[in-house]
């Protein structure tokens, strides 16, 4: 995020769909979650149910 700011969750995107591109289902899946991460980290609300 330091890196890319405000186009981080891009930049995972890009490289989950990079990875599937080539078969690496496991890289694949690693920017993803990193993707969901940053868009959650983006957020200034609490989000879902808060106990």
């Amino acid at each position: 995020m330091s890196m890319f700011g405000d186009n981080a969750g891009y930049e995972a995107a890009a490289r989950a769909d990079r990875s599937l591109d080539l078969g690496n289902h496991i890289h694949f899946c690693h920017w993803r979650q990193i993707e969901r991460l940053i868009v959650l980290l983006t957020y200034d609300q609490p989000m879902g149910t808060i106990h």
